[in-house]
């Protein structure tokens, strides 16, 4: 199953294998930016211009709740791993987390900047927040604090995404490249140069080997990372 968010305000599904639409919410008042699915696959959130975030059942394909609180646009949404905590980010400088067993909002986030992009670490302990600035914030969930501050693009950085092992970060900017991260070190590892344009997001492979990056050039650019960052433990007997 596919789910896709849509400027005519609507969330729709896609059955994968026959490309053909099965499901349609139509309850945002305005433009839906961001969708994702729960980890059990059993919801989809979406984020709108209309400020509010929505949880829809795949089961009865019904509006679940309504989150409400931001004061500007939810430009992105994503579950922990486990399935507990909704983030939800936006252009109201602020990321708030929910509780997904009451749908209660948990904590506030201040981030100081419009929030572009977030991503949970795959034990859901770290959480990689982008914004119209080139650091990147990286802040300890349980703590709910910033515990690091990536900095090495060029421009506001668009997109975050951890790697299946949570090892690498992979960040997407206006400078028009992406970048590599080792997460334990902070470090780059790699700049990955190729688009004309603007890159706007990342996304890894589910074995971690490939990255794809899409850009303002109307393009998308399929990176092998398999042996990046991977050097120094093949040096080790």
């Amino acid at each position: 199953m596919l789910a896709t968010a849509s400027w005519d305000k609507t969330v729709q599904l896609w059955d994968v294998a026959s490309g053909r639409q099965v499901g349609n919410f139509r309850r945002h008042a305005k433009p839906v930016p961001c969708v994702a699915f729960s980890p059990d696959g059993q919801n989809v959130a979406s984020g709108s211009l209309d400020c509010t975030a929505r949880i829809w059942s795949l089961d009865n394909e019904a509006d679940v709740t309504t989150l409400e609180g931001h004061g500007k646009k939810v430009e992105c949404v994503a579950f922990s791993p486990d399935g507990r905590i909704l983030a939800t980010g936006s252009w109201d400088k602020t990321i708030k987390l929910w509780d997904t067993t009451t749908w209660a909002e948990q904590a506030t986030l201040e981030i100081g900047h419009d929030v572009r992009s977030v991503s949970f670490s795959p034990d859901g302990r770290l959480l990689a927040v982008s914004t119209g600035v080139p650091t990147i914030g990286l802040w300890d969930v349980p703590k709910r604090e910033q515990i690091a501050a990536l900095a090495a693009h060029e421009g506001g950085v668009s997109s975050v995404a951890f790697s299946p092992d949570g090892t690498r970060l992979a960040s997407a900017s206006d400078d028009r490249t992406v970048k590599l991260w080792d997460v334990s070190r902070r470090e780059v590892l790699e700049t990955l140069v190729g688009h004309d344009g603007k890159v706007w997001t990342v996304a890894f492979s589910p074995d971690g080997k490939m990255l794809a990056s899409g850009s303002a050039d109307k393009t998308v650019e399929l990176w092998d990372i398999s042996a990046i960052g991977r050097k120094e433990e093949s040096k080790t007997p």
